[in-house]
């Protein structure tokens, strides 16, 4: 299945939610959150029971994440690749990222 990483995240209230990571670091430009950059944030993110982990491991997140972002439309992924992704997300984010994000990664979520 082809994800498209273009898909804005939406509020409850059905309102694209602002990528407040990257507005931290593009001098605070509105910037609509997006499932790549939840992807992206989540890929590039060390968290703190991430120190072990051997740098092949912090290479293969950092390359998705880039292959994500430098995306120009829908793309296919390994089975393996989504699930490192659902198993990060809720790491960095709340229930409604996870909620809206799990179903555009994998259909069954739905």
């Amino acid at each position: 299945m082809a994800i498209d990483f273009s898909i804005p995240i939406l509020s409850l209230e059905g309102v694209a939610i602002d990528d407040v990571l990257a507005m931290q670091t593009n001098g605070g430009v509105k910037k609509t959150l997006t499932l790549g950059a939840v992807v992206c944030h989540a890929l590039n993110t060390s968290f703190q029971e991430d120190e072990k982990l051997a740098g092949s491991v912090k290479y293969a997140r950092g390359k998705l994440a880039y292959e994500i972002f430098s995306a120009t439309g829908p793309m296919n992924l390994k089975a393996e690749d989504i699930k490192t992704i659902k198993d990060l997300i809720p790491k960095l984010y709340g229930p409604l990222i996870v909620y809206r994000t799990f179903p555009l990664l994998d259909p069954a979520e739905k």
